[in-house]
């Protein structure tokens, strides 16, 4: 055979042999895997002997940690970290649910509440008994005054004539009731009312008249001085000094009663139907 054919015959054969293969592959495969890596896949490459050629792994941002890495699938710190999800300090806090100090805070302030409220019952009830006893006292005053709505003039006196006598010393019969004195004993007004005169009273001398709340009228005559001449008295006030002027023989008091201004009545009895025994 010449050589021109065996040189087309080798030329019609594979020219590539089992280790021109085998590196062309490996070639190849290097390329592939390349590729691969550059898209992100994940592959094991084989050769023609059936001996893994190469295994490798990507990531579209070119970490490794990214697809299988366990810190990224199954991290507690990323995906159940008890600080975001279930943190106890912020689903179940005690201090911001039952705090032991804002319990006691507010049981103090409702004690001192009832207290206050207790010490301001007392004060009112105190208030109203102090206004009782105020009441009481004035009703004993006021009927300690009734009783001495009507006192005698003189403290001390000797009756010398009495109403209705008949005389030498009187025009007509007596119009009141005597009662000696030594000169100057004080003169009381025998009832609360008003000095409705004083002044001179021609045979009665220095007179006092003196009309009381239900109209009545009582005359202090023969006065030696006066001290009050008008205005109201209360019963029991000295408005004058027992004297001896006018028509009288000696110092004495000539007091009358006259009802409504009217006619005089006998004096110890409108003095006994006040209670008092002259």
């Amino acid at each position: 055979m010449s050589e021109r054919r065996k040189t087309r015959l080798n030329s019609g054969r594979n020219p590539l042999s089992e280790n021109s293969l085998s590196k062309t592959g490996r070639v190849i495969l290097s390329v592939g895997v390349a590729g691969l890596v550059a898209t992100g896949g994940v592959y094991g490459i084989v050769s023609g002997d059936g001996r893994s050629v190469a295994h490798t792994e990507a990531m579209t941002s070119g970490s490794p940690s990214v697809t299988s890495s366990p810190s990224v699938t199954a991290s507690p710190s990323v995906t159940r970290s008890p600080s975001v999800t279930g943190s106890s300090s912020v689903t179940s806090s005690p201090s911001a649910t039952s705090s032991p100090s804002a319990a006691a805070g507010t049981q103090v302030r409702s004690v001192v509440a009832e207290r206050t409220a207790a010490v301001k019952r007392a004060k009112r009830a105190q208030k109203r008994q102090h206004l009782r006893v105020r009441k009481h006292v004035k009703g004993v005053k006021r009927r300690a005054v009734s009783r001495r709505a009507v006192v005698l003039p003189l403290k001390s006196y000797r009756i010398t004539a009495g109403f209705g006598q008949v005389g030498n010393r009187w025009s007509r019969r007596h119009t009141g009731l005597d009662m000696a004195a030594p000169l100057g004993t004080p003169v009381r007004a025998v009832s609360a009312g008003t000095i409705i005169s004083a002044g001179w009273g021609g045979p009665y001398g220095n007179r006092i008249k003196i009309r009381h709340a239900d109209g009545t009228q009582t005359w202090y005559c023969h006065l030696s001085a006066y001290v009050r001449r008008s205005g109201r008295v209360a019963a029991g006030q000295v408005i004058g000094r027992v004297g001896s002027t006018g028509n009288s023989t000696g110092p004495h008091l000539h007091l009358e009663v006259r009802p409504g201004g009217g006619a005089p009545v006998n004096p110890l009895t409108w003095l006994r139907a006040h209670g008092l025994n002259p």
